[in-house]
């Protein structure tokens, strides 16, 4: 038997968090940020979905470098590595690193 999975459509959800009132910019695929996942409100940072890139888990894990950076005085770059991508289907689908075609 063939299967097929099909997801279009994936938008980070920010209704409801008054980003406009707090003078928070919004970019194209969600809140923008720098490389710090800092807004352009200074006190204000965002990790996650919200913020676009990739929607994984693992990815948004990686993005606690937001916490870090909103309280601690040495603030770092945002830079995840290697993220897992996994699709949890069964059998799951998933890979590290750079596809063939990138590494060439």
């Amino acid at each position: 038997m063939d299967e097929i999975l099909v997801a279009v459509g994936r938008a980070p959800n920010v209704e409801g968090l008054r980003l406009a009132a707090a003078g928070v910019k919004l970019g194209k695929r969600g809140i923008a940020v720098n490389r710090r996942l800092q807004t352009n409100v200074k006190h204000i940072w965002a990790a996650g979905d919200v913020v676009g890139g990739m929607q994984f888990t693992h990815y948004a894990g990686y993005q606690a470098a937001a916490v870090r950076n909103a309280f601690l005085p040495l603030r770092l770059p945002f830079k995840p590595g290697h993220v897992p991508w996994v699709t949890f289907t069964d059998p799951e689908i998933a890979h590290v690193g750079l596809t063939e075609d990138e590494a060439k």
